[in-house]
């Protein structure tokens, strides 16, 4: 049958369809856009005083938070912690932490290092620092100091910036293309020292060059005349790597660092047997 349009109903039915079309069309952009609004990271974090709170890696070892960083570069990046669970979390974050390639290791139950070939293996540096405060969230530690704690949503995801320094010398730079989770300090090192250091580093308020002097020392075991002498290569020639000024200051901080660890041990009773999280007792621990 051969229809015309002077056919009422059947036009009428067609000019129906194609209007619910173009109505689900136009409407397809905005309900993926509201998803995307759902799911975006929050930056600005707030306390939510009926939330349970979670250090940051029992949640880890529990299942109920994942944490990762992206790396910008090896002076930080974006740390991200997610709610994995159906009901808000307040996290208590430490005041550092080391961030390492995810394909490189195979955390354990502790959060140390269990296989999979570890620290020294092909890869990108790993890195050390933290978020140095929560930056403004309500309940979060005063002017960047200390430990800091806010609150993430159900199933949400908390983005921060975060300082770092590389602790791995003659390793690839950092980058936002590798995949990096984060554990406490003395499953990389049991040194105190690279502790109290990477503590300044989370802050911010150190000059980078010093900084990363500062850990290669602690952490690669570089003397303060390797440090001097190590260059780069700019336009064709060789240039030095450090500022003498920053190697001098870069000893001041590690100078700094070590009289905190002895204030530190100094304070404990001589019969305090306290352990890290690593099961090392606190006196036994080297001081370089």
């Amino acid at each position: 049958m051969r229809l015309t349009h002077s056919s009422g109903p059947i036009r009428r039915c067609v000019v129906g369809i194609l209007t619910v079309t173009a109505v689900a069309a136009a409407a397809a952009p905005e309900v993926s856009a509201a998803k995307k609004l759902r799911t975006r990271a929050i930056t600005r974090p707030t306390f939510d005083p009926s939330a349970e709170r979670v250090d940051l890696f029992e949640g880890m070892k529990s299942g109920r938070l994942e944490a990762r960083v992206i790396a910008r570069d090896s002076l930080g990046g974006a740390f991200q912690v997610t709610n994995l669970t159906s009901k808000p979390l307040t996290v208590e974050l430490p005041e550092a932490f080391v961030a390492v390639q995810v394909n490189r290791q195979i955390l354990g139950a502790q959060g140390g290092l269990t296989g999979g070939g570890g620290f020294g293996g092909r890869g990108t540096q790993t890195t050390g620092g933290g978020v140095g405060g929560v930056g403004g969230a309500a309940g979060g530690a005063a002017g960047g100091q200390g430990q800091g704690f806010f609150s993430v949503p159900p199933e949400r995801t908390v983005s921060l910036p975060y300082h770092s320094v590389c602790l791995e010398h003659g390793k690839k730079e950092p980058n936002s293309r590798v995949r990096y989770t984060v554990m406490p300090v003395d499953a990389f090192s049991a040194d105190p020292v690279l502790y109290e250091l990477l503590t300044v580093v989370a802050r911010g308020r150190v000059d980078t060059q010093t900084a990363q002097a500062a850990a290669w020392h602690v952490a690669s075991d570089m003397s303060w005349t390797e440090l001097l002498r190590k260059v780069r290569r700019t336009r064709g020639r060789s240039v030095p790597y450090f500022d003498p000024q920053r190697v001098r200051q870069a000893e001041l901080l590690v100078a700094t660092a070590r009289g905190r660890v002895r204030e530190k041990a100094a304070d404990l009773p001589e019969n305090d047997s306290s352990e890290s999280t690593d099961g090392i007792p606190l006196r036994s621990r080297v001081v370089r």
